[in-house]
């Protein structure tokens, strides 16, 4: 299958840090953001920080999906070979009932 470059993670993280964001700084404005320090990351460092942990969390719901559809696949095939035997003692059942009355 293909994926569109915009909806892969590398593709996220590029489009976040190149498209502009309300409130950016842009041509001629000042900025808040200064050079990171010991304890505050730069404004850079922060956006890439955001995409991260946004990644990070998509990526963990992500895991958690799959493997609720993997235990729900396991179920169903347990439900559908249940059903089967189910299915081929009624038919047996059947049969039985069937021959008992012709043989009566």
């Amino acid at each position: 299958r293909t994926v569109a470059a915009s909806t892969t993670a590398a593709g996220l993280a590029a489009s976040f840090i190149t498209s502009p964001r309300p409130g950016a700084a842009g041509a001629g404005s000042s900025s808040a953001c200064g050079v990171g320090g010991r304890h505050r990351p730069s404004c850079a460092n922060a956006g890439i920080d955001q995409v991260t942990v946004e990644l990070r969390r998509l990526w963990g719901k992500q895991q958690s999906a799959t493997a609720r559809l993997r235990a729900l696949a396991s179920e169903e095939a347990d439900l559908q070979n249940r059903l089967s035997a189910m299915r081929a003692d009624l038919s047996e059942s059947i049969q039985e009932e069937e021959t008992k009355q012709v043989m009566a």
